[in-house]
């Protein structure tokens, strides 16, 4: 999400402290099957294919030491730069999704493309990262959720990266957005919908150390941030067989956009003809 505002430095200073780790860890541990049980999206790739295929294939997997300049920076000596090296990592992956036609063409086109361009190792970055970690194939539509990182040296803290996702049409290339598949009408009492499982799924958890006032505010402030959220329509969506996700994140929803809030759009605002596409059968 985008166009938030940053006011209300209490509401910040708590949502920073406890909703940072929401994406990456889970106190109950439990197999991945869904883009749902995002809180193990750190033990491998979920792919869930239905009537199609999908693999995830390496565009890049290495470590590149650069020699330290003479005039080097703060951020280029110890302990960033060891024994006068600078090393980063590098780990881009990208999707193939399996088909003929013209719409498999541009798509899987377009995320070789974006792997590509997606960024290199260099003397300033110490990681960089490309890794889809959910998966989804059927004949109609196609789904990923790609987490994307760039750590450059001397970057502190927790809140890095974010996790993208999107969905395209099979038969034409396409991609979906939220305003493509939900009415305008509806798209009020979506965002409240989305507010509220947001906050049921991520923030109650936790917030359970607060007191009950402490709470009601912070969950009020939480929801107001994405019922007001005016780019909410351009976000993307994520697919997983008859259910249809996005993800919500922002600065004051936690880690900027480093954290990963995949919320399911309830199905009585999804449009029905899209609805249809993902009951469609393979050929």
């Amino acid at each position: 999400m985008a166009g938030i505002n940053k006011k209300s430095p209490l509401f910040f200073s708590v949502l920073i402290v406890c909703l940072c780790g929401a994406a990456h860890a889970d106190p109950t541990p439990k197999d991945c099957h869904s883009i749902a049980d995002s809180y193990c999206m750190d033990r491998g790739p979920v792919i869930i294919t239905q009537g199609a295929s999908a693999q995830i294939k390496a565009l890049s997997h290495k470590k590149t030491d650069f020699p330290v300049p003479a005039d080097a920076g703060e951020n280029l000596s110890e302990p960033y730069c060891p024994d006068k090296k600078c090393s980063c990592e590098e780990d881009i992956s990208y999707i193939v999704w399996g088909g003929d036609g013209a719409g498999i063409a541009k798509i899987n086109a377009k995320e070789m493309r974006e792997a590509k361009e997606y960024g290199k190792c260099s003397l300033e970055v110490l990681s960089i990262m490309r890794q889809p970690n959910f998966v989804y194939a059927s004949p109609a539509i196609v789904s990923s959720a790609i987490f994307n990182l760039t750590f450059n040296r001397g970057d502190n803290g927790g809140c890095h990266g974010n996790t993208v996702v999107t969905t395209y049409n099979v038969a034409n290339g396409d991609e979906y957005k939220i305003k493509d598949i939900v009415a305008p009408k509806d798209m009020g009492a979506m965002a409240e919908a989305l507010a509220d499982e947001f906050v049921t799924l991520y923030a109650k958890p936790e917030l359970e150390q607060f007191s009950s006032e402490e709470q009601a505010k912070q969950f009020a402030a939480l929801k107001k941030e994405i019922i007001t959220d005016e780019h909410l329509a351009d976000a993307g969506i994520y697919v997983e067989k008859n259910k249809v996700f996005t993800n919500i994140d922002g600065f004051r929803l936690s880690c900027a956009s480093g954290s990963f809030h995949p919320v399911e759009i309830p199905v009585k605002f999804v449009d029905t003809k899209f609805l249809a596409l993902l009951k469609a059968k393979a050929q």
